[in-house]
Order: structure tokens, then sequence, then C-alpha cells
């Protein structure tokens, strides 16, 4: 901990779930108390026995996505995007070049995507165990309509995600979590740009502060106005005409 002058004033511990062995109740330890004379800073914990909430796994993924949006934006590329010699920042020009990379190949990276998150959903609804996941794999895609150019990015036989802990049936929540990022973003996009206070204070008060107090929909809506719907992730994706940047300034 330090103080207003950033001087080092102790150490705090915060210790606030429930584990075997862990006593009940809540409370405060000091380990070594204060000492100026002996220039001795103070060592204390908070121990509590919260149970952890459990986090949906379609939203864990939606607040790092959403910063990421900010890494190409000019004040932050000034910052720190410079020249190892010159210090001179990356040009606009690249910048340009970089983000028209976003939409290339967009089609076949999104269906090889979907084929592993289907299959994977699938797989967990099947009402009787598959004794041969090749040829439930195989029967799968031909009743999706999966082109036969393009395979699952993730083959049964090594798609690791189908039973990971908290994970099974859960492959989607990346591009879901996709989804959230590309309409949160927009609303920056529709008031008056990336660093719009007012939207950001909204994100921050409906959805980064309130953790797992609320639903994370009734957040989201709280902070959006509306549910997400896919139309932003097609724009950022290029599959719909007019992207994000068409609708800067413009209003909700």
């Amino acid at each position: 901990m330090q103080d207003q002058d950033g001087k080092h004033v102790g150490l705090w511990y915060f210790d606030p779930y429930a584990r075997p062995g862990k006593n009940s109740g809540a409370g405060m330890n000091e380990y070594t108390p204060q000492s100026r004379l002996l220039n001795h800073p103070v060592i204390v914990s908070n121990n509590a026995n919260f149970v952890k909430g459990k986090v949906p796994r379609d939203y864990v993924e939606f607040p790092s996505q959403l910063l990421e949006r900010w890494l190409s934006t000019r004040p932050v590329l000034d910052q720190f995007a410079l020249h190892f010699q010159t210090g001179q920042p990356v040009p606009a020009e690249l910048v340009k070049k970089i983000e028209r990379t976003e939409t290339f190949n967009q089609g076949f990276k999104t269906v090889e995507y979907l084929a592993s998150a289907l299959v994977d959903m699938k797989l967990h609804l099947a009402k009787e165990p598959t004794a041969d996941p090749r040829q439930f794999e195989k029967d799968t895609l031909a009743a999706l309509g999966m082109p036969r150019e393009i395979v699952m990015r993730h083959r049964t036989a090594q798609f690791h995600h189908i039973f990971a802990d908290g994970y099974e049936a859960g492959y989607y929540s990346y591009l879901w979590s996709d989804t959230l990022s590309a309409d949160a973003y927009e609303a920056f996009m529709e008031a008056s740009g990336p660093h719009d206070k007012a939207v950001a204070k909204r994100l921050h008060d409906d959805v980064f502060s309130v953790g797992n107090t609320v639903d994370p929909a009734e957040g989201y809506r709280a902070f959006r106005g509306h549910d997400a719907g896919t139309g932003a992730l097609m724009r950022r994706r290029g599959f719909a005409p007019g992207d994000a940047t068409a609708r800067t300034r413009s209003k909700p």
C-alpha cells in the first residue's frame, strides 16, 4: 500500500473466498505491527468466506476483447507504437493497411470456427454416447451444410475444449464474446468516438464495476440499452455494408 505521495506504508493481503481447512467467519489479522521508530510498515490481511460466483463462460472473455479495440486508436499508437530508432509513431497509412486485413478471409475463419462450436454442442446434446466420433462429425457437418472446402478448426479427435473443465459445450463463447465486444464498441462510435467519456462511464458503472453482483445480461442491457445482436459483429468482419467507422458520431 502507498499513500497519496507514493510512500510505502504497508502490505495488505485480501483473502476473500472459502476453501477447505479455512476458519469460518470474517476478520482482520495483523502479522507485523507498524513501527515508525524502527521504520517497519504494517502487514495485515482481511479474511472472509465468500463463495465464489459462477461467471458465465460466454461473457468472461468480453471485457478483455473489448479493451483490445483501443490498441489501434491514435492516442495509444502515438504513445506506445514508436519506432525503436526514430521514436516516430506508426504511420496512418500502415494503420489503414492493418485495419483492412481485419476483414480478410473472415468468411473462412467464421465458418471453420462455427463448425467446431456446433459440433461441440451437438456432442453434448446427443441422447446416446457417440461410439464413432468421426462419423458423428461427418454426419453433423453434412446436416449443417458445411462447405466441403472448409474443415473444422478443431477436429473432434483432438478437440480439447469438448471435455475441458468449464468449457464443455461452451466453445461458442469466444465468438459470442466477440459479438458483445463489437456491439459495445459501436456504442462509442455512435457517440463521439473511442474516448467518449459518457459511454466510458456507463461501461464502468454498468459492466466493469458491478462484477458478478448482477446478471451479466442485465448489466449489459443497462450499459447498451438493448441486448447485443449480431449486426456489429457482421459489420466488423465485413459481412454487412457499412462498417463501424461509418457510424462514428451518428446518434443511436
